[in-house]
């Protein structure tokens, strides 16, 4: 998985995933992906990670969020790997 991104469906928007880094996602302005609390209800401050695998794939990890992560409709329980199309 070479030039992987991370597309937010309500607005478009495309994050590119680094093969080298992590991306956090929350509330937190210290995250690289920061959704707003006030439209998504049931983020943490710090909710999950994308991370990077030396195969060159992604997973995402909760991060202990109060309300868990969710992956194609699915409570997320640790890391998972991610597949093209798995929607977070």
């Amino acid at each position: 998985m070479n030039n992987a991104s991370l597309k937010q469906l309500d607005n478009n928007r495309l994050y590119a995933l680094s093969t080298t880094q992590e991306m956090t996602i929350g509330r937190e302005t210290s995250c690289q992906i920061i959704l707003d609390s006030t439209k998504y209800l049931s983020i943490s401050r710090l909710h999950a990670v994308l991370r990077p695998l030396a195969s060159g794939e992604w997973e995402v990890c909760d991060l202990n969020s109060a309300n868990g992560t969710v992956v194609n409709d699915r409570r997320l329980q640790g890391c998972r790997k991610l597949r093209s199309g798995d929607r977070i």
